[in-house]
C-alpha cells in the first residue's frame, strides 16, 4: 500500500510503498523461487521463462540479506510447490524491452499481497555478482521495489515516467539511490557499480521498517582500495575504523554521516549512513584529506601531505609522514595551544570537551591565519585534575598535589601558584608551598562548608596550566588512604573515611562481603578488602558505601519514601553533603515535604488515613494492616507526630531498609555537591 509522506525530501523522492500500513513497523515476508510460469502472469512474464540456477539463488538470498542488515524487514525462503511466497521470482528474456529486470511493489500491506521479481535471462550480467558487477546492482535495485521503493526521477522501463516526488538531477545517481537509473561517479572512472543500498535508500527503508540496531554492534574496521564498489556503511555501535591504508592516489576520508569518501580522487565511492558512527580514520600514502565528526575520532594521516579537517570532540591526529596540516574552524584566540615533546595539544577555551592531541603535524591553520607547529612551545600539561578532598572541621592538613597532576617538557623546571577558584587569595587558615604544590593548615577549615582551589604549575620559560579542585569540611571526617596496585586491606574509623582508587569507575567491581565490609577488584589488577570506609573515589567518579542508615543510605532512602523514585545524582549528593556537614534525617524530610515534587505526589489536602496509606504503599509497596494505619492516623491527628516524622520512620524500619538493599547494597554513584 502507498505510504505516508515522512517529510523528508530523500525519503519521500524512494519511500513509495510497503508490506505494513504503519511506517516504523517490522516486517516479514516470504519469498520463492518460481517454477513454472504462474497461473496470472502478464503476457511478458512467460517469455522466455527460466528458473533461477543456483548461483543466481544464492544471489537473491546474499541480496535480501543485505536488505535485513540496515533494516527491520526478515526474509524466509519457502517452496514454490507447498504454495510459495509473497515474494515470487523468477527469469524471463526482456532483451525486447532492453530491461535487466522487472519487479512488482507491496500493492496492500497484507498477508496474501504477492510480488512477481523477475530477472533478464538473456542478460549477462545477471549471472555475475561481484561487489561492483552490474549483476548485483540490478538485484539490490529490483529487490527494492519489492521491499516499496521506486525510482527517485521520472523515469520507469515500462512506461517512462516515473511517480513524484523526485530527487534534484545533482543527487538522482546510484551514488545516492540504487533505484536510480543514473550511473554513479565509480561506474565511469573504476567501472564499478553499487554493490549496497545507498544513503537515501538506507534512509528510505529503515523510515519503512524502522533500523536494525542489532547489526555490526563490534568494533568493525572497514579496509577500502582504489578500485572498492560504491558502498554505504551501515553500522550499528562498537569503535569503528576506516582504513583507506592500501590507497596511493590521495584519498578524501569523511567521518561526518551523511557524507562520502573517496579511494581516489572524486570518486566517492563510500558513504556512512545517517545515525552511524565511525570512529577512527587510516590514510594511505597519498595527499589524503580526512574530515573528522563531532565525536572522540582517532586519525592517522600515512604518508603524503595530509590535511585533516578537526571537528568538535577529543580527537587524536597523528600526521605520519608528509608535511602534514589540521584546520581548525574558529581563530587561533579560541584555543590554548600547549606543545610536551612532539606532542601538541589544542584546548577549546569554551569547552574542555574540544581538546585534540597532535603529533606529526607540521601546520595549524585557524580562521584568521597559519601556524608552523615548530612555533607552539613547551609548557605545563593538565593531566588529571585532583580528585576532591574531604577534611575535617578544626582539624590539621596536609594535602599534597598528587604527582600525576601536570606534565612538564623536559629540561623545564617548575614551581606553583594557588588562589581560589574565583581568583581571590588564599584564606588565612591555608598555606600553600609554591614548590612542591601542597597544601598544609595548623588550625583547620574553621566551619562546614567547601573551598573551592585553583592551582597553576609555571614552567621555567614562564609557560603555565591551571587546574582546580575542592575542600570539603564536614563534622566528621576520618581518614584517607590511597590504593595502590596491592591487594591492599583498608579500615576506617566510626567517621567519615574514604579510599581514594587511581582507575575509572569501570574498571573496578565492588562487591558487600559482610556487614560493613566490601570487596574492590579491578579487571586484570588488585583486590582491596575495605571495612567501614564510607566513601570510595575514582578517576571519573564517586562511590558511597555507607547504605542502610548511613549519611548516604538515608539520603537515598528519603527519595524512595517521599517521592516516590530513584534519586539524581546531583541531588542525591546535595543531600548526602548535608547530612555529613550536620544535618539530620528529619531534617531533610522537613525539607522534602515542602517541594513542589512531594506536594503533586502526595496532595496538600490529602486526609491523614489517605496519606499514611500512600506511605505505605510508596515506601513498603504494600497495603496498611488496620493496626498500623490505625497507629500513624491517631499519631498524626493527635499532634504526637508530623507527617515528616511519619515518613522519617518508614524510611528507616527494618521492612525497607531489607528492600533497600537489594538495591544499593553494593554501593551507589553520586555526584558530590560543593556549594
Amino acid at each position: 500500500m502507498t505510504i505516508q509522506s515522512s517529510g523528508n525530501a530523500n525519503i519521500d523522492a524512494i519511500a513509495s510503498d510497503s508490506w505494513n500500513a504503519t511506517p516504523g513497523v517490522a516486517a516479514k515476508v516470504t519469498y520463492s523461487f518460481l517454477l513454472a510460469v504462474p497461473d496470472d502472469a502478464l503476457p511478458g512474464d512467460s517469455v522466455g521463462f527460466h528458473v533461477l540456477d543456483n548461483s543466481q539463488q544464492q544471489a537473491v538470498r546474499d541480496t535480501l540479506a543485505q536488505w535485513s542488515a540496515v533494516a527491520k524487514i526478515t526474509f524466509t525462503e519457502v517452496s514454490a510447490a507447498a504454495g510459495g511466497g509473497q515474494i515470487r521470482i523468477g527469469m524471463n528474456n526482456q532483451s525486447a524491452d532492453q530491461s535487466a529486470g522487472y519487479s512488482d511493489l507491496p500493492a496492500e500491506g497484507a498477508a496474501g499481497s504477492l510480488v512477481y521479481t523477475y530477472f533478464d535471462n538473456s542478460d549477462s550480467t545477471n549471472t555475475h555478482f561481484q561487489a561492483g558487477d552490474y549483476g548485483r546492482t540490478v538485484f539490490i535495485h529490483e529487490f527494492g521495489h519489492a521491499i516499496g521503493l521506486k525510482h527517485p526521477g521520472n523515469y520507469n522501463g515500462q512506461d517512462g515516467s516515473g511517480t513524484p516526488p523526485y530527487l534534484p538531477k545533482e543527487t538522482d545517481t546510484t551514488d545516492y539511490s540504487i533505484m536510480s537509473y543514473n550511473d554513479g561517479v565509480a561506474a565511469t572512472v573504476i567501472n564499478k557499480y553499487a554493490a549496497s543500498p545507498m544513503l537515501y535508500d538506507i534512509q528510505a527503508v529503515q523510515y519503512l521498517y524502522g533500523a536494525n540496531t542489532s547489526y555490526h554492534t563490534g568494533n568493525d574496521s572497514y579496509k577500502f582500495t582504489e578500485t572498492s564498489a560504491p558502498q554505504c556503511i551501515w553500522d550499528a555501535g562498537g569503535t569503528n575504523t576506516f582504513d583507506f591504508s592500501a590507497t596511493t592516489q590521495g584519498t578524501t576520508i569523511d567521518l561526518r554521516a551523511g557524507n562520502f569518501s573517496s579511494s581516489v580522487p572524486n570518486l566517492k565511492n563510500v558513504a556512512i549512513a545517517y545515525g552511524v558512527t565511525i570512529q577512527n580514520a587510516i590514510g594511505g600514502s597519498g595527499n589524503d584529506e580526512i574530515f573528522t565528526n563531532d565525536g572522540n575520532d582517532s586519525i592517522v594521516g600515512g604518508g603524503g601531505d595530509d590535511v585533516v579537517h578537526a571537528g568538535l570532540g577529543a580527537d587524536t591526529i597523528d600526521g605520519g609522514l608528509g608535511l602534514d596540516t589540521v584546520e581548525f574552524n574558529a581563530a587561533q584566540s579560541a584555543y590554548t595551544l600547549v606543545r610536551s615533546g612532539n606532542m601538541i595539544l589544542v584546548q577549546s577555551k569554551t569547552s574542555t570537551a574540544n581538546k585534540i592531541t597532535l603529533n606529526n603535524v607540521e601546520s595549524l591553520h585557524f580562521s584568521d591565519g597559519k601556524l608552523d607547529a615548530s612555533a607552539i612551545t613547551s609548557a605545563p600539561i593538565v593531566n588529571q585534575a585532583p580528585p576532591d578532598v574531604l577534611i575535617s572541621v578544626k582539624s590539621t592538613l596536609n594535602i599534597a598535589l598528587p604527582s600525576n597532576t601536570f606534565s612538564v617538557a623536559e629540561g623545564q623546571t617548575v614551581h606553583y601558584s594557588a588562589t581560589l577558584a574565583n581568583g581571590q587569595a588564599l584564606p588565612t587558615w591555608l598555606s600553600f608551598n609554591t614548590s612542591n604544590g601542597s597544601f598544609t593548615s595548623s588550625s583547620g577549615a574553621p566551619q562546614t562548608g567547601s573551598t573551592a582551589l585553583s592551582v597553576t604549575a609555571i614552567d621555567s620559560d614562564g609557560h603555565s596550566a591551571h587546574t582546580e579542585f575542592h575542600l570539603q569540611a564536614i563534622l566528621n571526617f576520618g581518614q584517607q588512604f590511597t590504593a595502590t596496585s596491592s591487594n591492599d586491606v583498608f579500615s576506617g574509623t566510626t567517621a567519615i573515611d574514604s579510599v581514594v582508587f587511581s582507575g575509572k569507575r569501570s574498571e573496578y567491581t565492588i562487591h558487600a562481603s559482610a556487614a560493613n565490609t566490601f570487596t574492590i577488584s579491578q579487571t586484570g589488577g588488585s583486590t582491596d578488602t575495605i571495612s567501614n570506609i564510607e566513601r570510595v573515589k575514582f578517576a571519573d567518579a564517586t562511590v558511597a558505601l555507607d547504605v542502610g542508615l548511613g549519611h548516604a543510605g538515608i539520603a537515598y532512602a528519603l527519595y524512595q519514601s517521599a517521592l516516590n523514585r530513584a534519586p539524581d545524582s546531583g541531588g542525591l549528593g546535595y543531600w548526602i553533603n548535608a547530612l555529613d556537614t550536620g544535618a539530620t534525617a528529619l531534617d531533610l524530610m522537613r525539607s522534602f515535604i515542602t517541594s513542589p515534587e512531594f506536594i503533586s505526589n502526595y496532595g496538600s489536602t490529602q486526609s491523614t488515613s489517605a496519606f499514611v496509606t500512600q506511605v505505605y504503599q510508596n515506601v513498603l509497596h504494600r497495603a496498611p494492616d488496620s493496626s498500623g494505619l490505625a497507629f500513624w492516623q491517631s499519631g498524626v491527628d493527635s499532634g504526637q507526630a508530623t507527617r515528616a516524622d511519619v515518613i522519617n520512620f518508614f524510611t528507616q524500619s527494618s521492612e525497607f531498609q531489607a528492600n533497600l538493599a537489594t538495591v544499593i547494597g553494593d554501593g551507589f554513584s553520586y555526584t558530590p555537591y560543593f556549594g
